[in-house]
């Protein structure tokens, strides 16, 4: 999938390593801590049942791929991406692997979709987002970088045309859940042009480190000296109460410092959050930390078929089956509910405990 590309420059990650050259060198030394990972396996799950969708193999709700349920919701997700991918003419070529030469050797990635309309000269280039964080279209690095990888790959020429869209179904926007960049393989060479550059410094022996909104996602955000920086002299401001009056365009910059330094902030406690759940899951003590996980969902152990034999119509839904819960205030039995069913555990989440007791304990 094109969002869990391991290559050393990926464009999937390419809007770091433009901004922050030194990102992928310091992404490399230090492993992935996302918390338990859930965002990152449902998204997986679902690219992987929109390509057997796109496949015409269509995955049915309660299958499971490696360990996530596949529901209705994503399903019909799935349904909506494939439908505006088959709406487009052309070649298409799935889960691809491609090469940016142009750009450099070292980046390369697994593009989602794109098709190859050969008479009238354009490449439609899909990419499926399944997460909650909005992301534009026009302008985005990872379009560009696979649009370029795939100009190289085929020998496009500079007048052929990109149509570029982006499907995020659970992100809410007026226009929709589809964003579209238009655009040519010659009006990418602006892009092709910061994308080499920037990796060219990726890739030498001394990139540079820019703190930023990229700092979000950046799997090294927990060490980066950079960010941590500037995240304690957010924090020195902070405590600066020095009455000072502001013009209205003194008013006007403050104010957008100070929301860059609550990104920073925010960037720099989510890498220690995620850092603090991998100690704690080693059975380190982090102090005044804990790790609570929620209550999970009740799901089906059996397929939805036997489901339906066992307890007749009245857990039928839309082709699938109703939820454990539902079927027992259905009047479904409820020991042979509990027999085909189970609770697993939620989500894992960092909580504070009581710092007193954590403090004694320590001090043990």
């Amino acid at each position: 999938m094109s969002d869990n590309d391991h290559a050393f420059l990926a464009p999937s990650s390419a809007a770091r390593w433009v901004k922050c050259r030194a990102s992928p060198m310091l992404e490399q030394q230090y492993p992935e801590m996302d918390g338990d990972g859930s965002a990152a396996a449902e998204g997986t799950a679902a690219h992987w049942a929109a390509l057997r969708e796109l496949q015409m193999r269509p995955v049915d709700p309660g299958e499971v791929h490696e360990g996530v349920v596949i529901t209705l919701d994503m399903l019909d997700a799935v349904h909506d991406y494939a439908s505006i991918v088959r709406s487009a003419p052309g070649v298409p070529f799935y889960e691809t692997r491609v090469h940016a030469v142009t750009v450099h050797p070292d980046v390369w990635g697994t593009a989602d979709c794109f098709k190859v309309d050969y008479e009238a000269q354009t490449v439609y280039l899909f990419d499926f987002k399944y997460g909650h964080s909005p992301v534009e279209a026009f302008g985005n690095y990872q379009l560009a970088t696979y649009a370029l990888a795939i100009a190289g790959l085929l020998a496009l020429g500079p007048e052929w045309k990109v149509v570029a869209r982006i499907f995020q179904p659970r992100v809410y926007r007026p226009e929709g859940p589809t964003l579209r960049w238009d655009t040519t393989v010659g009006g990418l060479e602006p892009y092709r042009a910061e994308l080499a550059d920037a990796a060219t410094e990726a890739t030498g022996n001394n990139p540079s480190t820019v703190v930023g909104s990229h700092c979000k996602h950046c799997k090294a955000r927990h060490i980066c000296k950079a960010l941590r920086q500037s995240s304690l002299d957010a924090v020195d401001q902070a405590n600066d109460s020095t009455p000072m009056e502001l013009t209205d365009h003194g008013l006007g910059v403050e104010m957008s410092l100070l929301v860059q330094a609550q990104r920073n902030l925010e960037a720099r406690l989510s890498g220690l959050q995620a850092q603090a759940m991998a100690n704690i899951r080693e059975g380190r003590d982090v102090l005044g930390w804990g790790i609570e996980h929620n209550a999970g969902r009740e799901e089906w152990t059996a397929k939805p078929a036997e489901i339906i034999a066992k307890f007749g119509k009245i857990v039928e839904k839309e082709m699938a089956v109703i939820t454990p819960a539902q079927a027992r205030k259905a009047g479904a039995d409820l020991n042979a509910v509990a027999e085909i069913s189970q609770r697993k555990p939620g989500s894992a989440k960092l909580v504070q405990i009581d710092t007193t007791k954590a403090r004694k304990a320590f001090a043990q």
